[in-house]
């Protein structure tokens, strides 16, 4: 295959919060031909992070809304028309979308469906790693953990009360998320954090062929999983979760 093109690849990667994409735009980000933007369509200020300086655009939707007196859903096509104009030497061009910044921003998706965008599917497929590392961000203040810095976890209390609802909330959003890009006219490829992590290379080479350049040229990530060890070794209340769960279709989790 010829990767020298001129045509740029538009992608969009669309996931849910702690499913493990800004480590995957990181890695986007290390091939030489990709440029991958992180949640550009979130709206509140972003203080610069190592994590993030690499994956800001020149301006997020937030400022750009700010000094735009057009209304939606041209303010918001006119902003990813410029998102589509920062191309540069690179051979693909995309972004982070969030679920909720479709549901807030709708009118995102036909223009993604014009523009003619492939969409990477992002999912978490275990909810209870989910739910945890949504405590682990909490409990540390660090939404990830780049390079050699240290952390310090302690066990999480996932309340009984809500588990269950909560487990079944993050299914729910991964299975309208599917039935939606089931009907879209576009390229879409699904990818699991499980899969990215136990196979990164494997995975990577399958999107740069999903996304026309070279599957070869990934690199490293400074990226480091905060989490590591049993859930025994992660849940302050392990023995309640584990006999609340025995009974429900996710007793499997814990394995």
């Amino acid at each position: 295959m010829n990767y020298n093109q001129k045509k740029v690849t538009k992608f969009v990667v669309i996931t849910k919060q702690r499913s493990g994409s800004s480590w995957l735009i990181d890695l986007l980000n290390s091939h030489e031909d990709i440029r991958a933007f992180g949640e550009i369509f979130l709206d509140r200020p972003v203080e610069v992070q190592p994590w993030n300086q690499n994956t800001l655009p020149p301006i997020r939707f937030y400022e750009f809304k700010t000094f735009n007196s057009n209304f939606r859903p041209w303010i918001t096509w006119q902003y990813l028309n410029m998102i589509n104009s920062w191309t540069d030497k690179y051979q693909a061009v995309g972004f982070k979308l969030m679920y909720n910044h479709l549901w807030h921003y709708p009118e995102i998706l036909s223009k993604l469906i014009f523009d003619q965008y492939k969409f990477i599917h992002l999912i978490r497929k275990n909810p209870l790693d989910n739910l945890l590392s949504i405590q682990h961000k909490k409990q540390t203040g660090l939404p990830h953990w780049v390079g050699n810095a240290e952390v310090k976890l302690q066990k999480v209390y996932l309340n009984p009360q809500f588990l269950i609802n909560n487990l079944e909330r993050h299914e729910n959003q991964i299975y309208f998320a599917r039935m939606m890009l089931r009907c879209l006219p576009l390229p879409v490829i699904q990818i699991t954090y499980e899969f990215l992590y136990q196979n990164c290379q494997e995975a990577l080479k399958t999107l740069g062929f999903f996304l026309s350049i070279n599957p070869n040229s990934f690199s490293k990530s400074n990226f480091n999983k905060i989490a590591v060890g049993s859930y025994r070794d992660k849940i302050e209340n392990y023995e309640e979760v584990k006999e609340l769960l025995s009974s429900t279709r996710f007793q499997s989790l814990l394995d």
